[in-house]
């Protein structure tokens, strides 16, 4: 027998020795999901769970014990207690093996990282199997699960980052990140609006408060008067509201309510600048109520100066001029006491350093009189116009359908996809006997149903709006009649987002001069097609001057 004899031998007994027992490992498993739910494309714990258990059976591995859950962040180390708990087993011996849906199930930390990587080191730990990562104990097995931990580390700080970002952009244009604002909706915008009888009720309230009514006497007014908050988007749901005094103190030390917003550590935010916010309280007003807080007293200096009685306001913007100096000007309310009232005059003021116009303001009254007169002297309901409208709308038509039949495929899928979790959900709730488990499977199991019953909704309205696509041209009658009546509904929309909307639609630009309510429109452009229309002949009664 030779040297290289014998190394065969050594070798041999080496190989067979390191797989002595690898189909005698036990393994538990272990499934998590970060109660902050910001991981959003990590698989559902009973995804993780129903997923491992496919592995364990295709690979016939030996499982002991129950499945560990838990629902907490990796991003720290030392903050997970199941998990914790799980490595000291493995260190007593009751463990040979992990089996986890992806390594960054199991750490997203270097501290935890490298404590794992260490027992595979020092054989404590001897096999890790994944669903979605293919782990092999060997010297370079080890240094590519190293990576993986490193990415997914790096996944969770650039998460934090992006997180960060997306609040730092929207407190930026003013919206609001919370579910809802006491006395306020969100819009389509996430921009906090008035909620009718509410925001009274509310702005009473902070009146009593500035009175030194005691708390429980303004949340029993608000009781009895029905208060309500509203939920979701557009202030169409609303929930009662028991109002106690506690939650009086936070809303009374908010300053949200005067047009200044604070989230977190993020800069605060004026939506008096940002948008046509309409505060509850005045600045005055609410450091008077809150006097004896020191925060509010050392934030009194950061209002200071800040003009009150005048707000940004959300129409035509960028689409009026100087007609001096050509440049865009600047859209405002002012609020004025008339009598009992409070009457709001929307104006276009010029800013523009140097022009003979600069602090001048017209009144946008002047402008809605303006496309009210053109309206009613230039009738957009030609035949021609009409046949012109019928061809939109067809090849609108058809883009509508495809678009809308191409929505109900999606949400079938879905629905089919939300059905089949469903199925599994209550299988694993029948076959599984510990009450952890069960709880969470019971937890996934309404966020399922619920998820069914809202993609149900969507598609039986997604599949009526198919229904109805064709039937959206006017006849001809109807659309006689709503370009005849079209002056008399702008001169009665009492919407700004209404009005803002409508001319847009018509109307490309105006150039103003003057003051006040006697300024005028020196010149306007049309949009298309009603620029077309002109220019083609087919507006009926003519057209006063304009491009």
């Amino acid at each position: 027998m030779e040297t290289k004899d014998l190394l065969k031998i050594l070798t041999d007994l080496r190989q067979s020795d390191s797989n002595e027992g690898s189909d005698d490992y036990r393994y538990v498993l272990y499934a998590r999901k970060s109660t902050d739910d910001k991981e959003k494309q990590i698989r559902s714990l009973p995804d993780q769970i129903k997923e491992c258990e496919e592995l364990i059976k295709r690979k016939e591995l030996k499982v002991v014990g129950i499945p560990i859950i838990e629902k907490q962040s990796a991003k720290e180390p030392d903050i997970r207690p199941k998990f914790k708990q799980m490595i000291d087993d493995i260190k007593l011996g009751k463990y040979d093996g992990i089996i986890a849906w992806h390594p960054d199930r199991l750490a997203r930390n270097m501290r935890e990282a490298g404590d794992i990587i260490d027992l595979i080191d020092k054989g404590v730990i001897k096999d890790l199997q994944f669903v979605s990562y293919n782990f092999d104990n060997s010297a370079s097995g080890k240094m590519f699960l190293g990576i993986q931990f490193v990415l997914s580390k790096q996944y969770s700080d650039q998460l934090s980052v992006n997180v960060s970002r997306g609040i730092k952009n929207r407190m930026d244009e003013g919206k609001y990140l919370g579910h809802y604002k006491h006395g306020y909706y969100r819009d389509n915008n996430q921009f906090l609006t008035p909620d009718g009888k509410n925001f009274a009720l509310l702005q009473e309230a902070w009146q009593m408060r500035k009175k030194r009514v005691i708390l429980d006497e303004i949340a029993d007014y608000l009781n009895k008067n029905k208060y309500e908050y509203s939920s979701g988007i557009g202030g169409v749901n609303h929930k009662p509201y028991k109002m106690d005094k506690k939650r009086l103190s936070e809303i009374f030390k908010d300053s949200v309510y005067t047009g200044v917003l604070i989230y977190g550590v993020q800069q605060p935010v004026d939506l008096i600048e940002k948008y046509g916010f309409e505060p509850m309280v005045s600045v005055d007003d609410f450091l008077e109520i809150n006097q004896q807080d020191k925060a509010i007293r050392a934030m009194r200096a950061k209002f200071k100066g800040q003009k009150t009685g005048s707000k940004k306001a959300n129409l035509l913007n960028g689409l009026v001029v100087c007609d001096s100096c050509k440049n865009e000007l600047t859209s405002g309310i002012t609020p004025k006491k008339i009598g009992d009232k409070t009457v709001n005059y929307y104006y276009f003021r010029c800013d523009t350093p140097g022009c003979k116009r600069e602090h001048q303001s017209v009144r946008a009254i002047v402008i809605r009189n303006f496309v009210c007169d053109y309206l009613s002297k230039n009738k957009f309901n030609s035949k021609k116009i009409y046949e012109h409208y019928i061809q939109e709308m067809k090849i609108q038509s058809e883009k509508i359908k495809k678009q809308l039949k191409a929505t109900v495929a999606s949400l079938m899928v879905e629905e089919k996809r939300f059905k089949t979790k469903n199925d599994d959900i209550k299988r694993y709730l029948l076959e599984s006997k510990d009450e952890s488990i069960r709880e969470i499977f019971q937890d996934d199991l309404k966020g399922n149903l619920t998820d069914i019953k809202k993609t149900a909704e969507e598609l039986a309205k997604t599949r009526k709006q198919l229904k109805n696509a064709d039937n959206v041209v006017y006849s001809y009658q109807n659309f006689l009649e709503l370009f005849d009546s079209l002056s008399d509904r702008v001169a009665k929309i009492s919407s700004l987002e209404q009005l803002d909307s409508v001319i847009k639609k018509i109307f490309l630009n105006f150039s103003v001069t003057g003051k006040g309510a006697k300024g005028g429109i020196t010149d306007y452009s049309l949009n298309s097609p009603f620029k077309e229309f002109v220019d083609k002949g087919f507006v009926l009664n003519g057209a006063p001057r304009g491009t």
